[in-house]
């Protein structure tokens, strides 16, 4: 038999330095199928498509999903209305409507049950069901499918920290979000109007549509009184106040004043600022190291160079504030 073939690179050089065997795509007019590099055909021109799935390929029919595994051996035979990517060791799959998870062999392991479902992280997913009035509760299983935090709760999220992020239950249907350990017991009240996930010990939390930062004992150790937290890196985090002027706080509040219009995050620990119309550069304890004079946002620094568009040239900066138009300069 004669093929018109067109290769499709499915793995990247890390595949092909890691995998044993790389295989590609192909396509006739019967359809896709896999080959290894030398051309040898390991699963024949059959499917509607074949997509790389982390280590696993998709493969297509009749909209039906299956997988293959890295080697082209056949997992699942196309009969899920989606698999989505192993994560913690299990696959979300999708099946006649309801949601479950099939292990690395193929097999499923936690029953098609569920009306939607996260990947599982550190052994647990947060799953929903719907009972027979059709509404939806939500609560977290094991890799083994048993229940951990039963489902009375509008929303879960999985543990992190130990600590899973809940919103509203049965009882008390206001929206209001807190947090359950693994024993299923409260240890934050329902009360706040947003929780993020716990990182680090800390969460950034909304109350009357202010936003602070508790810890896992909810205790405030940031107040209740900006406008905007946009997440810590290295100890500090962008966040703005009512005024709408911008700067960064610490895990015990501001680390510095709000002065700027605009603050960009911190990269190579120097970050771009706006102050009215004008940019310039600010260190990590909040200190110009350029005057406010550029009327373009200067890019983040790179392998230890800023740089910004200024009066039709290109000016470079280094960590001490001095320009120049030549990027190699010291």
């Amino acid at each position: 038999m004669t093929y018109k073939i067109y290769f499709i690179i499915v793995f990247s050089l890390l595949h092909f330095s890691t995998l044993s065997q790389a295989l590609k795509t192909f396509q006739t007019e019967n359809g896709y199928g896999l080959m290894d590099s030398l051309g040898k055909i390991i699963i024949e021109a059959k499917y509607d498509e074949i997509n790389y799935k982390s280590g696993y390929y998709q493969i297509i029919s009749d909209k039906k999903v299956g997988l293959v595994d890295s080697l082209g051996k056949l997992i699942v035979k196309p009969k899920y209305s989606g698999i989505e990517s192993f994560h913690d060791g299990l696959a979300k799959a999708g099946y006649k409507g309801k949601l479950g998870y099939l292990n690395e062999k193929g097999k499923k392991v936690i029953p098609f049950k569920y009306s939607h479902g996260s990947h599982f992280y550190d052994g647990y997913a947060a799953v929903r069901i719907k009972d027979k009035n059709r509404q939806v509760y939500a609560g977290i299983i094991d890799k083994k499918g048993k229940t951990v935090i039963p489902f009375i709760y509008d929303k879960t999220n999985v543990f992190k920290e130990g600590l899973a992020i809940v919103c509203s239950n049965k009882e008390t249907r206001f929206d209001k979000y807190g947090a359950v350990n693994k024993k299923a017991e409260i240890v934050i009240p329902l009360k706040y109007d947003g929780l993020n996930d716990f990182e680090n010990g800390y969460s950034i939390a909304t109350l009357n549509e202010l936003k602070g930062v508790i810890n896992t004992k909810d205790s405030v150790v940031v107040d209740f009184k900006y406008r905007y937290i946009h997440g810590f890196e290295n100890g500090l985090s962008m966040a703005s106040k009512p005024s709408s002027k911008y700067g960064f706080i610490n895990y015990s509040g501001d680390a510095f004043p709000f002065i700027y219009s605009e603050v960009d995050f911190f990269h190579e620990g120097f970050a771009a600022a706006r102050i009215e119309k004008h940019w310039g550069y600010i260190n990590k304890e909040g200190k110009a190291i350029t005057e406010f004079k550029f009327s373009n946002k200067p890019n983040p620094f790179y392998e230890g160079k800023g740089r910004v568009s200024h009066l039709g040239k290109v000016i470079y900066i280094s960590p001490d504030g001095t320009e120049s138009d030549n990027p190699d300069a010291e």
